[in-house]
């Protein structure tokens, strides 16, 4: 309900904004003066009030291509021609031809007035295309350029005055000479004002104060969104809203009463009516570029890049052309904006977006300032305010957009307002969550502590079990040497390293001697202590690169790396006597003896492994028959 209220005030500033400009720019006049009739203006019989401000409107005199002044309408010879004013003269007949643009040519008025009408003592003279010089009776009262009959002879300037003079008599005769060559439009087409001092001064001052006035607003707008986007450059809206205020503003001081002009009466007219131009277009470019970044998901960025390259290229033409070329496309601008401002309407008034307060305030001040120009360009004759029209929607339309703008920082800092709320609020839950979670996550982390410690004893356990089942897997039991299939595959590597290194391999088959005895007299256990007792001591006595694995039963097999069978020879020397001297089982009436083979790996042989396993106990046996034999 507050925002909707808010709403309509907004928009109703708006409407008080644009009515309060057009009241401004409206000349007072207390009564209907006639129009001046084949350069004659009646204004006799008129009350004071009336005479007050009175635009010289009407027929004039006019002498094309002729430089005339007082004393030449006094011969009587001359023949008149007549012209509207205001009016440029471009496409006017006059002596039976359409007038071009440029050219030059003698204005003359007679005014008629009572012997009370002694007030009439100022004139106000807008923009004249693009030099003149004023006589009223016969006196120089005012110039602006330099007349000239040629465009390498004439100066251009546009700069507004106020002239003031004495009238002689009930007869004012006025003589303005014109010369066009820069411009594609020549001669007043603006109406002069004749009128009391202070009334004239009072429209004047009215009209400057008024286009101070926009010129401020549009400065301080332009600068204060410069700030914010400045601030916060993410809102590219605020930049180019901000560009077309100070566009605006740039081209306020050269439009209505030249303020620019008046403040450097010197400056270049040329570089003065480019810029009056060239800010125009991109000023239509910024308003383009604020709308597409205002509502970036509903204007077509193929549009945007149309009138860009079209705004571009007529920016180009203006720099580098002449202004009598491009001033002739003025229509083109003016229409340009018009499509443009169309479109934006177009879009604004779909409900989807019309049902916002700033797209509703962008739409007011658009649609004010459409209408300005239609009626710049189609309705308004040529004459003081002309200008200021369209500035006037101008500033209108400044104004709401900036009313947009500030409406939607609105909207944003009062949901920003309830998001902070929200966060205190969701703050305050959070904490009452942490506090219970706190607990819980105690509770919890005990749990889970328990959890790990467990999990951990399991996995040693399992690891244990692990390795456990790896010896298991790799090692005899009994013995604790290598199992039967361990011992084959290290034999089988290490042979292959011998081959590929060039180094011999010594495979001893070993058997214990008596061992069916011993199991037949004395038991299995006493059998089985007879292996381990020989396990251990072969074991224990090899090299630490040699090792042993169990065959089976009573059998054995140690393997010597890099050993020849000589060098073995002396290892297993070394072990009998270790046998001979380790005989814990003579209480029992056993020796503990044993009868081995020795086989050569000779690398290149081709030997295979289970050959020379083979030949290894064949030379055990041979060595267990032999000791037999000789009774050992």
């Amino acid at each position: 309900m507050n925002r909707s209220i808010t709403a309509r005030y907004l928009m109703l500033g708006v409407l008080l904004l644009m009515l309060g400009i057009s009241g401004c720019i409206s000349v007072p006049n207390s009564g209907v003066v006639p129009d001046a009739r084949e350069g004659v203006l009646d204004l006799q019989g008129l009350d004071q009030e009336q005479l007050n401000l009175v635009p010289l409107a009407g027929q004039w005199e006019f002498y094309w291509q002729r430089l005339y002044t007082s004393p030449d309408f006094k011969s009587g010879q001359l023949e008149a021609s007549y012209i509207d004013v205001p009016a440029n003269w471009n496409k006017q007949l006059v002596g039976g031809r359409i007038l071009p643009g440029q050219g030059y040519g003698t204005y003359r008025l007679v005014v008629h007035t009572d012997e009370s009408s002694g007030s009439l003592e100022a004139l106000y003279i807008p923009v004249i295309n693009t030099a003149y010089k004023m006589w009223v009776d016969g006196e120089l009262i005012a110039a602006n350029g330099t007349v000239g009959t040629s465009k390498e002879t004439m100066v251009p300037q546009n700069m507004p005055q106020i002239v003031l003079f004495n009238a002689s008599s009930q007869e004012i005769e006025i003589i303005v000479q014109v010369s066009n060559f820069m411009n594609i439009t020549g001669g007043m087409g603006h109406s002069i004002t004749l009128g009391e001092v202070n009334a004239v001064y009072n429209v004047v001052n009215r009209e400057e104060a008024l286009q101070h006035f926009m010129l401020g607003i549009a400065l301080i707008m332009g600068f204060y969104h410069l700030l914010l986007y400045l601030l916060r450059k993410q809102e590219k809206a605020n930049l180019y809203f901000s560009l077309m205020c100070l566009l605006f503003s740039i081209r306020t001081l050269f439009v209505g009463t030249m303020i620019f002009m008046r403040w450097f009466p010197n400056f270049n007219w040329q570089l003065a009516t480019r810029i009056e131009y060239f800010t125009w277009i991109m000023g239509v470019l910024a308003f383009l570029a604020f709308l597409y970044h205002l509502y970036p998901e509903k204007v077509d960025k193929r549009v945007v890049k149309l009138v860009n390259l079209v705004g571009f290229g007529f920016g180009m033409l203006i720099i580098m052309l002449p202004a009598i070329y491009f001033s002739s496309i003025n229509i083109v601008f003016q229409l340009l904006f018009l499509a443009l401002a169309i479109y934006a309407l177009v879009l604004l008034l779909q409900p989807v977006l019309f049902k916002n307060t700033d797209t509703r305030l962008v739409v007011m001040g658009l649609l004010l300032l459409v209408i300005a120009v239609i009626t710049d360009v189609f309705f308004l004759e040529n004459n003081l305010q002309r200008e200021v029209w369209v500035a006037a929607g101008l500033i209108v339309l400044v104004f709401s957009n900036s009313m947009a703008l500030s409406v939607r920082y609105t909207e944003a800092f009062e949901s920003s307002q309830n998001l902070m709320l929200e966060r205190d609020i969701m703050v305050e839950t959070m904490k009452k969550m942490n506090q219970d979670l706190e607990t819980k996550v105690k509770l919890r982390t005990a749990e889970l502590k328990n959890s790990v410690e467990k999990l951990n004893q399991e996995i040693k356990e399992r690891t244990a079990a692990q390795e456990q089942l790896k010896v298991f897997a790799s090692t005899d039991i009994m013995t604790g040497l290598y199992n039967r299939a361990t011992g084959l595959a290290m034999l089988e590597k290490h042979l292959q390293l011998a081959e590929r290194n060039a180094y011999m391999v010594t495979v001893c088959f070993i058997d214990i001697d008596n061992l069916k005895e011993v199991n037949d007299k004395h038991g299995h256990m006493v059998g089985d202590q007879l292996i381990i007792t020989s396990s251990h001591i072969i074991k224990n006595n090899v090299r630490e690169s040699d090792f042993v694995f169990r065959m089976g039963g009573d059998e054995f097999v140690a393997v010597f790396p890099q050993c020849s069978q000589q060098e073995a020879k002396l290892i297993w020397k070394r072990i009998i006597e270790k046998f001979d001297e380790n005989n814990d089982m003579a209480a029992l009436g056993i020796k503990i003896s044993i009868s081995y083979g020795l086989a050569e790996f000779t690398p290149g042989s081709g030997t295979k492994m289970s050959e020379l396993i083979d030949k290894a106990d064949a030379a055990m046996y041979q060595h267990k028959i032999s000791r037999s034999n000789s009774g050992n």
